[in-house]
């Protein structure tokens, strides 16, 4: 039997998605040995600090994109890299040094052993803005294999040093943040090596489209907010429980961005130079990233029951499938969203973030008393789908046609789990068998159109 060789975008999908997946599985094994040697106080010290590490490359007004694009297409390196790399340690110094300001009032509040460390956090901030600034090259020059080496070794080196000192017998918190600080500087040193083989270093300069990355900054403060503000309004109005019983769902519904976001990072070279692809590209998600939707909604309640118990099931359950009906129309907006971008067009998905966000916190506001945490999923599903409706016309791609069916399946799964027993079970069957024969015909369909 001969295998069909894999197409470069796909080859590509499949890296990210091992990039993605090692992340996960270094993070499994561990976070429970740093939080036992660390103790929880420490433990959510440093789990501040990496948001705030992770956090910061969002204002590097939009380097690595700006990078990406440059380095699709041109051939080598792009003439944008030097500015790109001098721009970003300047940035990275400044805001470095507002973080610095910032968090040292924050953080020295919380354990007095922090003080030494905040410069540590300071100058891992510069190294951070190059990374992206690397990535973005890689990305562009389609180097899918030495981006996620990159990212698996930054995880290893930024997980594994502090890891390494715990069981060494330093648990000292300084210790800990200065060894995740090194790591950062260390992942910087290899990501270099891997810059210098792409090439001979560009002769000339080039200046770089500051208002294209002002618009990326924006869309990057902003995005992070539409996805946490449900949480914050939740713990305002209804306490800290609800808020378990929301974020533990989310938090699983958000994997099925996984793809989505895999394939929109390969596809984003040969978007910057044909765009037209676009929606081509998007339709086919459709149909994987409505099966995984489809069995998580029909299972959600029964996993949650094994995985923690019928109780927080009972509670969490609705929110959980109807986060999954939003995290499908979501993650169909990835490739829309990396489409603007390759175009340089960055300042319409940060303008309608911008008009989305007070809609959205006002919404929470207005639904979260009244009808709970089943009322703030809701308001987040809506807002998915609108935002990913307008991306969808912003981006010029014609897939409206292939949404309905998927999208209104979805919807009646729902509906299907809430009835009483043991209609969920005949009817998610029922559901799972009439999506087969659907998604049989659509692939039949496909396959005599290109024989045609």
């Amino acid at each position: 039997m001969r295998w069909m060789p894999l197409s470069p975008a796909r080859r590509h999908t499949i890296y990210n998605l091992l990039g993605a997946s090692s992340e996960l599985l270094l993070a499994l094994v561990s976070v429970p040995v740093l939080l036992h040697g660390l103790g929880l106080k420490a433990y959510g010290i440093l789990a501040l600090i990496n948001t705030l590490w992770n956090y910061a490359p969002s204002l590097d007004l939009g380097l690595g994109r700006i990078l990406a694009r440059d380095a699709a297409r041109t051939e080598g390196l792009p003439k944008s890299l030097r500015s790109a790399i001098e721009l970003g340690w300047v940035l990275g110094l400044a805001v470095g040094a507002l973080f610095l300001g910032l968090w040292a009032l924050l953080l020295a509040r919380l354990d007095p052993e922090v003080r030494p460390s905040l410069v540590w956090i300071a100058l891992a901030v510069p190294a951070l803005f190059e990374l992206r600034v690397i990535q973005g090259v890689l990305q562009g020059r389609e180097r899918f294999v030495e981006l996620n080496l990159l990212r698996l070794v930054t995880a290893l080196l930024s997980q594994g040093l502090p890891l390494c000192l715990i069981l060494l017998g330093h648990t000292e918190l300084i210790s800990i943040i200065a060894a995740s600080a090194a790591a950062r500087a260390l992942a910087l040193l290899f990501a270099l090596g891997l810059l210098i083989r792409e090439g001979p270093w560009p002769t000339g300069w080039a200046p770089l489209p500051l208002r294209y990355g002002a618009w990326m900054s924006l869309s990057n403060l902003i995005g992070p907010l539409l996805d946490t503000s449900d949480r914050f309004i939740i713990g305002l109005f209804l306490g800290a429980s609800q808020v378990s019983f929301y974020t533990v769902p989310f938090s699983l519904a958000r994997r099925l961005r996984l793809l989505p976001e895999a394939v929109a990072s390969a596809l984003f070279p040969k978007l910057a130079r044909n765009p037209s692809r676009a929606s081509k590209d998007t339709k086919t998600l459709v149909l994987p990233l409505f099966f995984i939707s489809l069995l998580g909604i029909l299972l959600e309640k029964p996993l949650l029951s094994l995985w923690i118990g019928k109780a927080f099931a009972q509670q969490a359950a609705l929110v959980g499938e109807l986060l999954l009906l939003g995290f499908w129309i979501n993650s169909l907006a990835q490739v829309p969203l990396a489409k603007l971008q390759a175009e340089g067009h960055a300042e319409a998905p940060a303008k309608l973030h911008l008009w989305e966000l007070p809609l959205f916190f006002t919404a929470l506001v207005l639904v979260t008393p009244r009808f709970g945490i089943v009322g703030a999923a809701a308001v987040w599903v809506l807002r998915a789908g609108l935002d990913a409706g307008l991306l969808f016309v912003q981006a010029e791609v014609q897939i409206s046609q292939a949404l309905w069916l998927p999208g209104g399946t979805l919807c009646l799964a729902v509906l299907v789990t809430l009835l009483p027993s043991p209609w969920p079970f005949w009817g998610g069957f029922g559901t799972l068998l009439l999506s087969s024969a659907w998604a049989l015909r659509s692939s039949s369909r496909r396959h005599l159109n290109r024989l045609g």
